[in-house]
C-alpha cells in the first residue's frame, strides 16, 4: 500500500504545482507554497483514488478534482492552526506565524475561491459539465461541515466538561474529519462511474473511517510523538479542548479527586496553576493506557468499526477492497 500512497502523493503534488501556482502573483505564490508544505501526506486524495479505483474508473483522469480535495484540506489545517494558536506543523512554522494573520487569512480565502475555478476548468476541458452541480455542491458541503465542526469545537472550549456527552463529540468529529473523508469517498466513486448505491455506501464508509481516524489522532495527541501527529503534543489539553480522551476520562474515572481536578483544568474560565495542569496531564496519560480506559474507548469505536466493516464487505470482490480493509484496521490501531 505504501507504494500506491507514494505514487498518489507524487501525482497530486505535481498537479497542485500546475493548477495552483501558474496564474498568481509571485508574492501570493510564496504564501501558497508554504501552505502546501504544511501538508505532509495527501491522504484525502488517496482515499478518493481508492474509491475511484473500486468503482472501476481511472483516477488519473480526475487529478485536478483530487488535488482540490488536498488544497482545501491545506486551508483547513492552516485555519486549524490559527484557531488552536499553534506555532509549528510538520516541523515548520505555521502559516499565520510565518506570514502574519492577515496574509494567512487572505491566502485561505483566495485558495477556496480558486478551487472552484480549478474544478470548473477541469470539467469543461473533459466535457463533463453534467457533473459540475454535484461536485460543486459536495465541495461546499465539505467546507460548510468542517467549519460548523470547528465552531462547535471552539464552543465546547467554553462549556463545562460535565455538559458534554459522547454524542456531542461524535457529531463534532463527523462534521470535521468525518465529512472530509465521506465526500472523498463519494466524489471518488462518482468520478469512477459508480451507481448511486455505491456512492452512498462509500460516502458512509468514509464518514465512519474519518471519525475513527480522528478519535485515534485525538488519543495520539496525548503522547509525545510529533512525528505521528505533525504538531506539538498535548496541544488539545493545553488549549482546553474537550475531545474524546478527556470526555471518556471524566465520565469513567473512579478517583473523585482526579475527576474534580480534570474538570477544573478543563474549565477555561478558571485559572488553574501550572503544577495542577502538569499533575492532571500526567495522571490522565497514565489512565489512558489502562485496561479500564481501553474498554471504555472500545465501547465507542467498536460499533463504528463494525458498521464500517459491514458496509465495505459488500465490495469484497471489487478492486482495492484489501486497501480499504487495511485503512479500517489502521484507524483503530492504538499501538
Amino acid at each position: 500500500m505504501q507504494k500506491v500512497i507514494k505514487e498518489t502523493d507524487a501525482e497530486i503534488r505535481s498537479n497542485i504545482s500546475s493548477v495552483l501556482f501558474d496564474s498568481n502573483t509571485d508574492q501570493l505564490n510564496e504564501v501558497l507554497h508554504h501552505i502546501i508544505k504544511l501538508k505532509r501526506q495527501f491522504d484525502r486524495a488517496f482515499f478518493a483514488r481508492l474509491s475511484c479505483d473500486m468503482a472501476g474508473g481511472n483516477w488519473l483522469n480526475h487529478l485536478p478534482i483530487l488535488s482540490v480535495l488536498e488544497i482545501l484540506d491545506c486551508c483547513v489545517l492552516a485555519m486549524d492552526d490559527i484557531l488552536d494558536r499553534s506555532e509549528r506543523r510538520v516541523g515548520l512554522p505555521t502559516l499565520h506565524l510565518k506570514w502574519g494573520l492577515g496574509k494567512a487569512l487572505c491566502a485561505i480565502e483566495f485558495i477556496k475561491s480558486q478551487c472552484i475555478t480549478i474544478v470548473v476548468d477541469h470539467l469543461k476541458n473533459e466535457n463533463e459539465l453534467r457533473l459540475m452541480p454535484n461536485i460543486i455542491k459536495l465541495l461546499e458541503e465539505l467546507y460548510q461541515g468542517i467549519y460548523e465542526g470547528q465552531f462547535i469545537d471552539i464552543y465546547f472550549e467554553e462549556k463545562d466538561i460535565s455538559e458534554i456527552g459522547y454524542k456531542d463529540i461524535t457529531n463534532m468529529v463527523q462534521l470535521t474529519t468525518g465529512i472530509q473523508i465521506a465526500i472523498c469517498g463519494e466524489l471518488g466513486s462518482m468520478m469512477g462511474g459508480a451507481d448511486m448505491d455505491m456512492q452512498k455506501d462509500l460516502r458512509q464508509f468514509g464518514m465512519l473511517l474519518g471519525t475513527l481516524f480522528q478519535i485515534r489522532d485525538d488519543f495520539i495527541d496525548y503522547f509525545d510523538n510529533e512525528d505521528a501527529i505533525g504538531k506539538p503534543a498535548y496541544l488539545d489539553f493545553s488549549d482546553g479542548k474537550k475531545r474524546f480522551p478527556v470526555i471518556i476520562a471524566y465520565k469513567t474515572l473512579k478517583d473523585v479527586n482526579l475527576k474534580a481536578e480534570l474538570k477544573e483544568v478543563c474549565n477555561r474560565n478558571t485559572k488553574s496553576n501550572h503544577y495542577l495542569k502538569k499533575k492532571v496531564l500526567n495522571n490522565l496519560t497514565h489512565y489512558m493506557i489502562s485496561d479500564e480506559f481501553k474498554v471504555n474507548l472500545y465501547n465507542i469505536i467498536g460499533p463504528i468499526k463494525e458498521h464500517a466493516y459491514s458496509l465495505i464487505m459488500n465490495y469484497k470482490d471489487y478492486p482495492r477492497f484489501d486497501y480499504m480493509m487495511n485503512l479500517l484496521e489502521l484507524s483503530t490501531n492504538y499501538e
